[in-house]
């Protein structure tokens, strides 16, 4: 199914002559066949590694990696890209796999953090045998979803389903296959800078701070995979923010009963000076996040 936005997509942002090339004269279909591709490359090389060991720095790549295909998938998605047989064969699988991934890097996250704040090593001892666990469970996880066959499937389902979606969107609306690159994706980049916005302007605890974080690295990716832009400003702000979430969740751990919370007194004194350096950084920061950044040439030549 064509989403609404798809279908009226050209008529939010007209691409200017600075527009790069590869934005400007390439269809948008084509384009996020390429994109696809290239991420499916990506994924396809963490996941062989995974396979192997579920070290910290393998889960953390391939969660990166997932997080980039996901940016791409939702914009896929919406235009049209999901079938049935993509959701069995590949979609669920990936969404367990992120499931399985995200708790096993937060014990990772858990650990790393926690030794560089001095929590006890009674605690820390604790937190690496959680994270043996969940390092078990993601071995059994990996075996029964067979992952090495995942990118097999994504790379066949990649070039098979824009011929089809092409005849579909033919029978709907012929005109919209001939849309660049920039005019049908710019408006999905204005609506998550939408998002983002809101999340800033009701961002203050570690709750909303948390949805706000998820905004900018849903825009960052989307900067990056389809337009080819990396910003500082949003680096900045995503690792500020991830920063604070991490020790936000850490602090939570150590509160959970009156004796770990005696135990970790000095070390929660520490988390909450650091939270309040954090915010005190990023408020300054969430000023100046780029609203409106598009990619354009640069002439070599002057002004």
């Amino acid at each position: 199914m064509i989403t609404k936005l798809a279908k009226t997509v050209a008529q939010t942002q007209t691409p200017s002559e600075s527009t790069p090339p590869h934005l400007n004269e390439r269809s948008w279909l084509e384009y996020q066949e390429v994109t696809a591709n290239e991420l499916c490359s990506n994924l396809s090389l963490e996941l062989k590694r995974i396979a192997k060991k579920a070290s910290a720095k393998h889960v953390h790549d391939t969660r990166v990696a997932l997080r980039r295909w996901d940016s791409v998938w939702n914009v896929l998605e919406r235009d049209g890209w999901h079938t049935d047989a993509f959701g069995k064969k590949i979609g669920r699988h990936l969404k367990k796999l992120r499931k399985l991934l995200g708790h096993l890097r937060d014990w990772d996250v858990n650990i790393e953090v926690g030794t560089t704040l001095g929590v006890p090593d009674e605690l820390l001892n604790k937190w690496s045998q959680e994270r043996d666990k969940a390092e078990k469970h993601i071995r059994s996880g990996l075996k029964k979803m067979k992952v090495g066959k995942l990118p097999k499937r994504m790379r066949k389902f990649i070039k098979v389903r824009p011929y089809e979606l092409r005849r579909e969107i033919a029978q709907v609306k012929l005109r919209m296959l001939a849309e660049s690159a920039y005019a049908h994706l710019e408006p999905y980049l204005k609506e998550q800078e939408e998002l983002t916005r809101q999340a800033e302007k009701a961002a203050h605890d570690w709750q909303t701070m948390h949805r706000l974080r998820l905004c900018i690295k849903g825009w960052r990716y989307l900067l990056t995979e389809f337009f080819g832009l990396t910003n500082l400003e949003l680096v900045k702000a995503q690792q500020l923010l991830g920063k604070y979430n991490d020790i936000s969740r850490i602090s939570r751990l150590l509160s959970e009963d009156e004796a770990t919370k005696v135990l970790a007194k000095d070390v929660l004194r520490k988390i909450e000076s650091q939270s309040d350096l954090l915010m005190k950084e990023f408020t300054e920061l969430r000023k100046t996040l780029p609203y409106g950044l598009r990619p354009a040439l640069i002439s070599h030549y002057g002004v």
